[in-house]
């Protein structure tokens, strides 16, 4: 039984924890891989964030301090306002809201899935690197995929 659980956010793994869990030696940490991202299950093509969400709950047996960055935000408020008795703490990072809006404003939000089309196109070509370059470059700086090291965008997703 963990402690606490950190939820990363996209285009990342757990391992982006290990500097945040390494200070905090009084806890028992866990990290949770998102679909599709390090070594977790691939995703299986129905709702993103649901899938997550039921991952996250299946690793709490018990309460714990929640922490989650961007998507991973995403599903650390929503496990803690459908499931409030599996919460020590809630920590958000920088959430993002799409699962909310998609319930509070389809019509909104359909203008958002509009505008991601082609990196939900590339996703489902299997062309992870350039769905992330995609995605970079919609979310991140302009220019930001350039920018990266050499490795960066060469390491297999």
């Amino acid at each position: 039984m963990s402690d606490a659980l950190f939820l990363h956010g996209m285009l990342a793994d757990g391992r982006v924890w290990r500097s945040v869990t390494a200070h905090l030696p009084a806890l028992e940490c866990q990290t949770m891989d998102l679909p599709e991202h390090g070594g977790a299950v691939a995703w299986d093509g129905g709702d993103y964030q649901s899938q997550a969400f039921e991952m996250a709950q299946s690793l709490c047996d018990a309460p714990v301090h929640l922490v989650g960055h961007s998507f991973g935000a995403s599903v650390a408020l929503r496990l803690a306002v459908e499931r409030p008795d599996l919460m020590r703490s809630l920590t958000l990072v920088d959430p993002v809201y799409f699962y909310a809006a998609k319930q509070a404003d389809p019509a909104l939000f359909d203008q958002y899935a509009q505008r991601a089309g082609p990196v939900m196109q590339a996703i489902e070509k299997k062309d992870h690197l350039h769905a992330a370059e995609l995605f970079l470059g919609d979310w991140g700086v302009e220019g930001g995929w350039a920018m990266m090291p050499p490795p960066a965008p060469r390491r297999d997703c």
